[in-house]
């Protein structure tokens, strides 16, 4: 003999209880995901606005240095064309003075 249950009838109270007690941990359970969820997303956007400011920080240093560097340079050449006179070719071969006798040559010619 096979007896199989196909509905179990309870009393209107009980059902409505069972509902509610599976609904309020189905709410629990959201809640934690969305607790959880709002705390990586704390995490993630925290160690963006950290590697921003890193990236930001080494990107201004790099500037001032090479801008520290460039200027430096320009001020050796000018220091070497006073120093050498104003027809002199600098050391370094500025490409300006190479342009400038290029250019001397040309009409020469």
């Amino acid at each position: 003999m096979d007896v199989q249950i196909r509905r179990a009838d309870l009393p209107a109270e009980t059902s409505q209880a069972i509902y509610d007690r599976m609904m309020s941990e189905r709410l629990r359970e959201a809640k934690e995901l969305r607790a959880g969820g709002f705390e990586w997303g704390q995490t993630i956007r925290a160690k963006a606005d950290r590697d921003r400011t890193v990236l930001l920080s080494d990107a201004l240093r790099q500037r001032r240095a090479t801008s520290h560097d460039a200027r430096l340079q320009a001020d050796l050449r000018f220091r070497r064309r006073i120093a050498h006179g104003a027809d002199a070719v600098p050391a370094d071969g500025d490409p300006c003075d190479r342009r400038r006798r290029f250019r001397a040559e040309r009409l020469r010619e």
